[in-house]
């Protein structure tokens, strides 16, 4: 199936998903979780001189051997950024840091989080080679058929330019979010090769079950491509779509940004051998912006020629109400949606005049209303 109108599927399915958004927490007592970026460039940027090129927009004449060998030089790339990240981290020991919880970006960025010590962030930009040093954000999740408020019924009526049904048959979408219940029999009943959730990751508790505990990544994962096992099932927007599993968020619907890169490269990363052709992040951090760590990978992965959805946030509507990753640049930033809503029309002597509907407002009449006398 041609990956745009699976894009449009989702687009228009995921307004119906509103997230969460938080400001950053303290990682302890004395304690913060902090993101240090390095000077140089991230693996798939340094190992063919571009993001887009690295992975390779995957046409059908490029080779399983060119593939392999860009896979290949990706991989090595990060083998070295992973040397200079251990020679950092022996500095940073040596300089009074005291880092815990240490988890290494190779793949979109090249950075490092931990957990240090409220006054150490200073000395870590000391430290050379270190291009900054920022506080990890935590973003938080939030939640009904929405098929046909958003059209999908006439969507999977249409057929993609091969003849075949837009269901989302051989695209992969990888749900960042609390895990998903892939034991659930409109998921597929089970995990890995062979199923519907085809594989994933837990970043909460580093293991390789991303089951869901929240049920927010579950209700997600069955909106974009839930298939009834029987009668009476959940029917998603895209229902033959394959799903990557990434548990980021904990049984309270929070989790470090530092998790959610790590699930954003875990799913371009072009060894994953069901690469994702699509991610949808139902989640956010409002204290975040268009320029943090997280915004900036999730752009990388734009760039990696993957689409990326992130919700908008429960913040607006006003000016700086979008936090990360949904401001970041080339991230398709998805809100809120209503059906039933008539909106108003004003017009005198027959010119239509410039109108609004308020937040509390009713709906106007249906048929037109005029004035006596007219």
């Amino acid at each position: 199936m041609h990956t745009g109108l699976v894009a449009a599927v989702l687009g228009g399915l995921l307004v119906s998903v509103p997230p969460a958004v938080a400001a950053p927490e303290s990682a302890g007592h004395g304690t913060q979780r902090v993101i240090v970026e390095f000077e140089g460039a991230a693996a798939l940027e340094a190992a063919s001189g571009s993001a887009r090129h690295a992975t390779g927009e995957r046409s059908a004449k490029e080779s399983e051997a060119a593939k392999d060998a860009r896979a290949a030089e990706v991989t090595a790339a990060r083998k070295n950024l992973t040397g200079r990240h251990d020679a950092f981290l022996a500095e940073a020991k040596g300089a009074g840091v005291t880092a815990t919880s240490v988890r290494r970006h190779t793949l979109l960025l090249n950075a490092v989080a931990m957990t240090v010590g409220a006054g150490d962030p200073a000395k870590l930009r000391k430290l050379p080679g270190v291009k900054a040093v920022s506080a990890a954000g935590t973003s938080r999740a939030l939640d009904a058929d929405a098929n046909g408020v958003v059209g999908n019924p006439a969507l999977w009526a249409q057929e993609d330019p091969g003849g075949v049904k837009v269901t989302g048959k051989g695209v992969t979408v990888a749900v960042i979010d609390t895990g998903v219940d892939y034991g659930h029999p409109d998921l597929g009943g089970g995990f890995g090769e062979g199923h519907k959730v085809v594989g994933g990751w837990d970043f909460v508790d580093n293991d390789a079950d991303p089951m869901d505990d929240n049920g927010h990544g579950t209700h997600v994962a069955g909106i974009v491509a839930g298939k009834p096992a029987a009668a009476g099932g959940v029917t998603g927007a895209a229902p033959d779509a394959e799903l990557l599993a990434y548990r980021v968020l904990g049984a309270n619907g929070s989790g470090d940004d530092s998790g959610i890169i790590a699930a954003i490269e875990a799913a371009v990363d072009p060894a994953n051998p069901h690469r994702a052709d699509i991610i949808n992040m139902s989640l956010g951090n409002g204290a975040g912006t268009a320029s943090d760590p997280l915004s900036r990978a999730a752009s990388a992965a734009v760039d990696a020629g993957v689409l990326v959805f992130a919700a908008a946030g429960n913040s607006g509507p006003g000016y700086w109400t979008v936090g990360s990753p949904a401001a970041a640049p080339g991230v398709i930033a998805v809100g809120a949606s209503t059906s039933g809503i008539r909106l108003p029309v004003l017009k005198a002597s027959g010119e239509t005049l410039q109108s609004y509907r308020g937040g509390r407002s009713a709906n106007p009449p249906a048929p037109p209303t005029r004035r006596p006398g007219r």
